[in-house]
């Protein structure tokens, strides 16, 4: 089965799927517990592949990622903006010569 998980703010939720056959089974929960598990079958294989396909898309699109660290490759999600970069430092700016006749 795949399993994704989305831990972020107090959510701690996992979502596992796998087919056998023309059944889809779907289990879910919070991690650490056995969760609920959901079996739909199909006329075909390739129907509830499909329906797999269309809730991997729809679980990964809320921010679930794969529990088996395939996305750990991936950029980091960041909740906070990235700092303003810090400006080169300029040289000093140049002092005008007095005018003729000021000191």
């Amino acid at each position: 089965m795949q399993r994704y998980e989305l831990t972020a703010g107090s959510s701690s939720k996992f979502w596992e799927a796998g087919i056998r056959g023309n059944v889809l089974t779907v289990r879910f929960g919070r991690i650490g517990t056995q969760g609920q598990s959901k079996d739909k079958t199909f006329a075909a294989p390739a129907a509830a592949q499909a329906e797999l396909d269309r809730l991997v898309r729809e679980k990964t699109g809320k921010g679930y990622l794969p529990a088996d660290g395939a996305a750990a490759s991936a950029p980091p999600r960041r909740e906070d903006p990235p700092a303003a970069p810090v400006p080169d430092r300029a040289e000093p700016a140049a002092v005008a010569a007095p005018a003729a006749g000021e000191a």
